[in-house]
């Protein structure tokens, strides 16, 4: 759980904004709360000689203190500016009070990492220039705060354990940073994913039936030949038109043509069994139901049972003589599919048994028999 106030990072904002405001918050906290074990050890040890240490990390702890209550007031370039400005103050400052054995220094490694993040906006140049700088502070505090150079040097073994702290300190701001980063990488792929997924989804399904459009069906047919382990895997296609089409839409007018269309949709799919398969709208009041590995009689017998549950729907359609409710016809086909050009061929010989379907008076399903076909 994040403890930066929600309010601070809405979606809205961009990943540079929010990162900058994360850090900004991370860092804060971190420099007003890593040093409460030093000034412990300071006031337990000899307060009046560390006096100048401990009043100087208590005006840095003030501070970080000020930035985090700029961030959370939504001040978050005052914040990041602040933040920058006394954490390189409170490294140079604790170095020539205690000395570079302590190891503070160390932490110029962290500030140089973090600032191209707080300061997303800077220029290459500018940015340049203060790692240059950062640079020459760090060299600075390892090379000139030694010795007697020191006002009030930490006794070992305490600053062994002192420079232990820090080293462990710097890199868990590195650490910090590298979580923030892949958190941003996984929850915008997540969210890419998502989108595409969605998009996909959008593009491939026919708003009206809920059912797979045109190009849903043939990426659909792609994925089934592509992905069958047999090498020529039996697939099975009824081709479905609703009867006097037309003239439905024209006696009773488009609003109840679409809702008769996925009255159809549903009736469909309920009349379908086995997972994989599927129903999509071919083009206008045609459907297309898939069933990979049916056989002939399996795939009749699915075409037969839609028709005769579309039949029992018992939707009025004065335009038709006999029975006058709204009914289907049906044209199936199966192949072995060892091609793209199979699939093709498949639709082919669906559709020419819906003609035939048709021509012999509708309501009825119709196999197509290639051997026969000639």
């Amino acid at each position: 759980m994040t403890i930066v106030p929600a309010s601070l990072y809405p979606f809205a904002q961009s990943g540079c904004r929010r990162r900058q405001i994360l850090l900004t918050h991370y860092l804060a906290l971190f420099g007003a709360c890593a040093t409460v074990p030093y000034q412990l050890f300071y006031l337990l040890s000899e307060p009046l000689y560390y006096a100048p240490i401990l009043g100087f990390n208590i005006a840095a702890m003030a501070g970080y203190i000020a930035a985090l209550y700029c961030n959370i007031k939504a001040r978050t370039e005052l914040a990041s500016r602040l933040v920058l400005i006394v954490s390189v103050c409170h490294i140079i400052g604790v170095n020539l009070l205690i000395g570079a054995s302590a190891g503070v220094y160390l932490f110029f490694f962290s500030v140089s990492i973090v600032v191209p993040f707080l300061r997303p906006a800077a220029s290459l140049g500018s940015l340049v220039v203060f790692e240059i700088f950062i640079g020459a502070l760090l060299l600075a505090c390892h090379l000139l705060c030694r010795g007697s150079g020191v006002i009030s040097p930490v006794p070992s073994p305490f600053v062994e354990w002192i420079f232990a702290g820090s080293t462990v300190g710097a890199l868990g701001i590195t650490l910090i940073i590298a979580t923030l980063f892949r958190n941003d990488i996984v929850t915008a792929e997540t969210r890419l994913m998502s989108a595409n997924d969605e998009l996909y989804k959008l593009s491939a399904t026919d708003e009206l039936t809920k059912t797979l459009n045109r190009r849903g069906l043939e990426d659909y047919l792609g994925r089934l030949r592509s992905s069958h382990a047999r090498p020529r895997p039996r697939l099975g296609v009824a081709m479905c038109d609703v009867d006097y089409f037309k003239s439905f839409n024209d006696h009773f007018g488009h609003a109840a043509g679409d809702t008769v269309l996925a009255q159809v949709a549903d009736t469909l799919k309920a009349s379908i069994r086995n997972p994989g398969d599927c129903i999509a709208r071919y083009g206008g009041e045609e459907f297309v139901i898939v069933m990979p590995g049916a056989t002939p009689d399996t795939l009749m017998q699915a075409a037969e049972r839609a028709r005769q549950a579309i039949e029992s729907l018992a939707i009025p359609h004065p335009c038709q003589e006999r029975p006058r409710v709204l009914t289907i016809s049906a044209g199936v086909a199966v192949v072995e599919l060892d091609g793209p050009a199979s699939l093709g061929l498949l639709l082919r010989d669906a559709d020419k048994a819906l003609y035939r379907a048709k021509h012999e008076g509708r309501n009825r399903c119709v196999a197509w028999a290639r051997q026969t076909a000639a």
